[in-house]
């Protein structure tokens, strides 16, 4: 939500810094309730993740999670539009969710999609981003792969997100 003191991620402009206002502009427009997952759900969330991976012919290198969302980072060589990969994905994670907890209206009917730029977007993601949140898994070889490209950096991508953190 976009109270989170660390910021929150808007569609179409990125991250944006935390605010308030906004928040509670999407409290009062919201047609369902949000869910919270539980650390059981969280801990199924990633697993099939990982697993739909292999049924999709697609590569799954991260998932991380928090109580109201998941992220999950891909790969895939096959000629499909990225909407279909992620439909794909949530019927997946839906599905698991309706078997082992009940029916339940579990995502919104939209999310964020940004597209990994490069190697040190990628790097970023693998070192950093997912590992920052509350739960996460990143496949080991794409770990040691950024961890060895991030060290041939003049700067690290651990070090700019130190000094980002420290200018805040």
């Amino acid at each position: 939500m976009p109270d989170n003191p660390r910021g929150y991620v808007h569609r179409q402009h990125g991250l944006q810094p935390s605010d308030p206002h906004m928040a509670e502009y999407y409290r009062h427009f919201r047609d369902v309730d949000v869910v919270d997952f539980t650390d059981e759900m969280l801990r199924q969330l990633i697993a099939a993740s990982r697993e739909a991976g292999g049924f999709i012919d697609a590569v799954v290198h991260g998932c991380a999670t928090e109580s109201t969302h998941i992220h999950v980072l891909v790969s895939w060589k096959a000629r499909r539009e990225w909407e279909s990969i992620r439909r794909s994905i949530r019927t997946a994670l839906s599905r698991m969710l309706n078997e082992k907890f009940g029916k339940g209206d579990w995502f919104t009917d939209g999310s964020s999609r940004k597209r990994v730029r490069d190697h040190e977007h990628f790097d970023y993601l693998v070192l950093e981003y997912l590992p920052g949140h509350s739960m996460s898994w990143v496949r080991e070889q794409d770990r040691v792969a950024a961890e060895t490209r991030d060290s041939l950096r003049h700067v690290s991508v651990r070090e700019r997100s130190k000094r980002r953190r420290k200018q805040k």
